[in-house]
């Protein structure tokens, strides 16, 4: 079976990602393959229109300014985590709309086809 990785390295989208939808292992329905790019869709707007307020660079630039406190920094990072936390509610919703999709047979497809657990079939890396 292939693996393509869905992980973070290939956008972040799991059930949402290519992998599910270029997979002939999974054998998609033409009805299942519209109905999940539709759910995808409706994702990716929702990401491009909620995109995070605060980001790590954000975060790093306020760290490195001297004039920032402790407590403004510990804030920054409790706002960023929220808005990483809502983003992460909203996706695993989706992927749940995903399965939903899924006959049990494509679901029991999915460990092999999309790889390892958000980091592709790669992950973790080999011991040297």
């Amino acid at each position: 079976m292939g693996q393509c990785g869905c992980g973070m390295r290939h956008g972040g989208m799991h059930l949402l990602g290519r992998c599910l939808l270029d997979s002939p292992e999974i054998g998609l329905s033409a009805d299942q393959r519209k109905q999940i790019e539709a759910i995808r869709d409706e994702e990716i707007s929702k990401f491009k229109a909620e995109r995070p307020k605060i980001t790590p660079a954000d975060l790093l630039r306020a760290f490195a300014d001297p004039k920032v406190s402790k407590a403004d920094l510990k804030k920054m990072h409790e706002a960023m985590h929220a808005e990483r936390k809502a983003l992460m509610d909203q996706k695993i919703e989706a992927m749940m709309r995903v399965r939903d999709v899924l006959t049990p047979e494509q679901l029991a497809k999915l460990p092999a086809v999309c790889g390892g657990p958000a980091f592709g079939p790669d992950w973790p890396p080999p011991a040297e």
